[in-house]
């Protein structure tokens, strides 16, 4: 397999990840309240941002690099959220 094959495989992967957490977002209230939710963002930003730096897209690149730290943000809330519980009196 090559460089460029595993690259659109990676893009393509990538954006039906970003698609089907779109989806969902739209179609569910609370999803952005979920793990999966930006975790499938998370996946979609790497791969879509890694496909367009091989490309050279830059601005693909920096828009993704944004929706990574946001995805990450929001992974981090959920997080500490969840494990409220955990944290010493």
């Amino acid at each position: 397999m090559t460089l460029e094959l595993t690259i659109n495989i990676i893009g393509y992967t990538a954006a039906c990840c970003s698609l089907t957490s779109y989806i969902w977002a739209s179609n569910y209230q609370g999803a952005s309240d979920r793990m999966l939710f930006h975790f499938l963002n998370f996946i979609g930003a790497v791969g879509i941002g890694l496909n367009g730096y091989y490309y050279g897209a830059m601005p693909s690149v920096y828009l993704n690099i944004l929706w990574v730290s946001f995805s990450l943000a929001g992974m981090v809330r959920l997080w500490k959220y969840n494990n409220k519980d955990l944290e010493p009196c």
